[in-house]
């Protein structure tokens, strides 16, 4: 189930007046920090750091840091991705069992936990499944025949993966069936922005933006006193509209939906994440879903929102109501839009 790529605009907080006038003679206008940013190209999508903060670091040092960062990325792409050859994750879908990492044990625990959570919606070894599908292609079109589905489909079911785990958190993963797949594109991409946040924090960064293509991670404020300005779009917007924005101060961010990623055939688009029990999309009330914690924790929210959109408005509102620092926006199909108790946000 991967996860689709959701633009978060950064709000410009200080707007200056076309006037230049406006401006009292002698007075310093405050200023924003400039960031040092960088893009890279990961896991399918753009990935952007920006770091703002420089009392403790050069502008050269910080740049240094994003580089390093990203070296980070390269490591965790080389572990999860499923379509790279010679990939840890690559190993073990075409060996059947094997001793894996700590890293990729976690994220194969946590897919599991969110499987059971999920009451089976939310399912990693969906890898068979997803190849039959190319939401890449717009040139050619096409979809998967049924035949091909349900052939996949009797190789889909996380209970059947067996972990051991050992005391260093590494452990063995056997897989339940012949030709099983695990895909971690719902969970891995907010394990990295988890691990690339701790490696800026522990070099000394104080401000910066961490985006992996849709999984955002605030480390402090924009300024020691100004949170930072975080949009969340409106699905379908073409000039891509937002909603509101939301005040961030060490939190991460994640949205899941269902109009980013899909392939259209005579005139119906097929959006990318897919029902378990069927091979095809899946069909609830929602449009998106946005996961909003504390820094940290933004694994969890990356699988919370893929879990939530599957599971539809009512029941992903239940639970997330129900699960500790975690708050949800719910943009509904009928324009409508809910929020957990504790979600605030500025509406535009």
């Amino acid at each position: 189930m991967k996860k689709s790529l959701i633009l978060f605009l950064l709000i410009i907080t200080i707007i200056i007046s076309q006037t230049a006038c406006s401006v009292k003679p002698g007075l310093q206008e405050e200023r924003d920090p400039d960031p040092v940013a960088k893009e890279g190209f990961f896991f399918d999508t753009v990935c952007t750091i920006s770091i703002y903060d420089m009392r403790d670091m050069s502008k050269a040092n910080a740049g240094k840091a994003i580089d390093s960062a990203f070296k980070e990325a390269e490591k965790y792409e080389r572990i999860f991705s499923k379509q790279i050859e010679g990939t840890e994750l690559w190993k073990l879908n075409h060996e059947g069992s094997k001793e894996v990492s700590r890293e990729l044990f976690k994220n194969i625990e946590t897919g599991i936990k969110f499987g059971d959570i999920s009451g089976g919606k939310f399912d990693i070894t969906m890898g068979g499944v997803l190849d039959l599908w190319d939401f890449h292609n717009s040139e050619s079109p096409y979809l998967p025949s049924q035949r091909d589905i349900e052939k996949e489909l009797q190789t889909v079911g996380y209970k059947g993966i067996t972990i051991e785990k050992n005391d260093d958190g590494t452990g063995t993963v056997t897989l339940g069936k012949d030709g099983q797949e695990i895909d971690l594109g719902g969970i891995a991409k907010g394990y990295i922005c988890d691990r690339i946040s701790q490696y800026l924090k522990d070099e000394g960064v104080k401000s910066a933006i961490v985006n992996l293509g849709g999984n955002i991670t605030v480390i402090g404020g924009k300024t020691k006193d100004k949170p930072f300005k975080v949009g969340v779009e409106k699905p379908y917007s073409e000039r891509k509209e937002i909603i509101g924005t939301i005040d961030m101060r060490d939190q991460t961010i994640v949205t899941s939906g269902i109009y980013e990623r899909y392939v259209e055939v005579d005139g119906k688009k097929y959006h990318h994440i897919l029902d378990p029990a069927t091979g095809w999309p899946i069909d609830t009330d929602v449009s998106s879903v946005t996961i909003l914690s504390k820094l940290g924790n933004s694994m969890d929210c990356d699988a919370m929102s893929t879990t939530t959109l599957l599971l539809g408005s009512k029941k992903g509102l239940e639970l997330v109501e129900k699960t500790p620092n975690m708050e949800a926006l719910f943009q509904l199909k009928d324009g409508s839009k809910i929020t957990t108790s504790g979600f605030k946000y500025e509406e535009r």
